[in-house]
């Protein structure tokens, strides 16, 4: 048995991750996803707010079991400093962006660029699903019921949310970390992460496959941390 702490993307809601997290408790696992929307939201996320949420989502699991904390997407930004604060047994970047092992990490250049173009007169960006349209967030979420639910928690963020250089504590990937690709775009951080020694396990899928496809996930999650999981025991 495990405990797995899902973090999802700062531009999404929990509801890309509660179906995994269901899928893992189905399993005989525990796992919870903290919101963060609210703390997001105000334009930033403290490592102490941070800590707090996700120490709140696993409160009710057994302590006694390994636990794993899995980043979705942006969230990879406050995967090294929740490795630091709850030294986990193992952590996961799931489509994400893989943070330096030390120094700062800050958004990428182009990153960056396409979110100056996106940003409107409140210096608000304008909610996740309609930088891509009707038919990039169909493709990614063809039941509509999902789909709706996931669009409705998509928050307005701050532009200056991405001002922040985040401090990222030295060898946080210690000692292990691994890498699950959902989507080729992702590829190139894949690549990051093997070159760093980490396990990768690479689906062919879709960037919200989490929550399309969370029995999937599951298991494709679970085989990427038995080794640590096991190493435990």
């Amino acid at each position: 048995m495990a405990r797995f702490l899902l973090l999802h993307s700062p531009l999404v809601g929990p509801r890309t991750l509660l179906p995994l997290a269901g899928a893992l408790n189905r399993l005989g696992h525990s796992a919870g996803v903290p919101d963060l929307r609210t703390a997001i939201s105000a334009g930033g996320l403290s490592p102490a707010i941070l800590r707090s949420l996700s120490v709140q989502a696993i409160s009710d699991m057994e302590q006694d079991a390994g636990l794993v904390v899995a980043a979705h997407s942006g969230a990879s930004v406050h995967l090294p400093i929740l490795a630091a604060a709850l030294d986990p047994r193992g952590q996961v970047l799931i489509d994400a962006a893989v943070p330096p092992v030390a120094g700062t990490f800050t958004p990428s250049a182009n990153l960056r660029a396409e979110l100056d173009r996106l940003v409107e007169a409140d210096q608000r960006l304008p909610p996740w699903p309609q930088w891509w349209g009707d038919n990039a967030m169909t493709h990614l979420v063809p039941d509509p019921e999902l789909r709706s639910s996931i669009s409705g928690e998509c928050p307005r963020l701050p532009i200056s949310f991405y001002d922040t250089a985040i401090d990222v504590p030295p060898d946080w990937d210690r000692p292990w970390a691994g890498y699950l690709r959902l989507s080729p775009v992702y590829e190139s951080e894949a690549r990051i992460a093997a070159q760093r020694g980490w396990p990768v396990r690479r689906r062919g899928g879709g960037h919200l496959d989490a929550a399309t496809r969370p029995d999937e996930i599951a298991l494709d999650l679970l085989d990427l941390v038995r080794p640590v999981l096991d190493a435990g025991e």
